[in-house]
């Protein structure tokens, strides 16, 4: 016969075996819970990065697309001018000999072929500004799907921690009773780590809060500057039509690039590159800049995605003319398994330091950098992801006033022999 001692030691013992069950479970989902917080503020973290970058596409493009205002005065002033000329010369013929009539025929050629010249010139602006109206869009659905996501990423981690806190709650009665009756010391760990889990899901609140407001102070400076940035494109597209012409060719390539390429994830097609083929094609693209390309010895390919690797160098390139200054070169070499692009600029300016401290710094300082600064270094830090992306690096040295920023990506063999080791 169970004696009545045994009965009730019995029946403890299966009420504390219930108790440490559901213990367990519930510490097992709050667990999950918290992860799960974490990740979708990382998350968080990661858009907030990609719609800064996209941000700043948008701001570059609503400049360029100031261009279009221009463009038709120049075009009616043209016509005006040919139509005056067309007169003169009908006016002339009456009045001159066959021999000065040909001299002023002559004259009136060059002028019509200078003005036709004029007239192209007009018309491949025009084509850019559709080619800008084309790329602005797809900039804008980015951000707009970015900034979707990110409002629903923010909704959802708060509902997140208001569900967590009610468990926490829970929790905590069914610790206090543990503690109470079951196993002291287990349970007072077990309420130790429940109480310090929803200390850090409030931190974790305030974070993601925190980059919500840097994100709108970004905006808001990009805004501010935007004016002033207008004039200065305005200004230089009157006096330097034709230097204007190539760099809004440049910025279509990297707002391009851009709006493709700062989703959440970086979609990479790897192949074997040649790095001077590739260099050479840059090179072109910058005809009429004091661009020159140098290669030692004949490096290997290397194994790389081609579209990021000319954004890239194109990258390097654009910011060594426009804050160096020219002549610029480049330098294809190989070192080890390794192959290295350098571009380093011949200008008296040099690069300022501020670049250097946005891009190759901390990311925090890199913000506050960038907005004291005004727009330097968010195409290069876009470039750098790039090629950290591909297994390789973006480093910088400054000689001087100079600066030579340097891709290194793996050579199309060391990464195949690496691969195998893996294997």
């Amino acid at each position: 016969m169970i004696t009545r001692g045994r009965r009730s030691a019995l029946f403890i013992s299966m009420v504390g075996g219930i108790a440490l069950f559901v213990l367990a479970v519930t510490v097992f989902t709050v667990a999950i819970q918290a992860r799960r917080v974490s990740t979708e503020a990382e998350s968080a973290v990661e858009l907030i990065e990609d719609l800064r970058l996209v941000s700043v596409a948008r701001s570059e493009m609503a400049i360029a697309s100031q261009l279009q205002f221009v463009a038709p005065e120049q075009e009616e002033l043209i016509i005006a001018t040919l139509g005056n000329a067309a007169d003169a010369q009908d006016a002339a013929s009456e009045r001159l000999d066959d021999h000065e009539i040909e001299t002023v025929q002559r004259a009136f050629d060059r002028f019509a072929a200078a003005m036709e010249s004029q007239t192209e010139t007009i018309s491949r602006t025009d084509a850019s500004e559709q080619e800008l109206i084309a790329v602005e869009q797809v900039t804008a659905n980015t951000f707009d799907a970015l900034s979707t996501e990110l409002r629903a990423r923010q909704e959802e981690t708060v509902e997140l921690l208001r569900n967590a806190n009610d468990l926490m709650n829970t929790v905590g009665m069914i610790s206090t009773f543990v503690v109470a009756f079951v196993v002291p010391s287990a349970a007072l760990y077990v309420f130790e780590a429940l109480r310090r889990t929803p200390r850090r899901m409030r931190e974790l609140h305030l974070e993601v809060e925190q980059i919500h407001n840097r994100s709108q102070a970004i905006a808001t400076a990009m805004q501010q500057e935007l004016a002033s940035m207008r004039l200065q494109l305005f200004s230089a597209r009157v006096q330097d039509p034709e230097s204007s012409d190539r760099q809004v060719k440049r910025s279509l390539l990297r707002l391009d690039h851009m709006a493709t390429m700062n989703g959440a994830k970086q979609q990479l097609s790897f192949s074997s590159v040649e790095p001077v083929e590739i260099s050479r094609e840059v090179q072109e693209r910058f005809a009429g800049e004091e661009v020159s390309l140098h290669v030692a010895d004949k490096p290997a390919p290397m194994m790389a995605d081609p579209v990021h690797v000319a954004f890239i160098v194109h990258e390097l390139v654009s910011n060594a003319i426009n804050h160096g200054g020219a002549p610029v070169r480049i330098v294809v070499s190989q070192h080890e398994d390794h192959i290295r692009i350098a571009v380093a600029d011949e200008g008296e300016r040099g690069m300022p330091s501020v670049v250097d401290n946005a891009v190759f710094e901390e990311r925090e300082y890199a913000l506050r950098s960038n907005l004291a600064s005004g727009r330097y270094g968010f195409g290069l830090i876009a470039a750098r992801r790039s090629a950290q992306a591909m297994a390789g690096d973006l480093s910088h040295e400054r000689i001087e006033n100079r600066t030579v920023l340097t891709l290194a990506l793996p050579a199309a063999i060391a990464a195949k022999e690496s691969g195998r080791r893996a294997a």
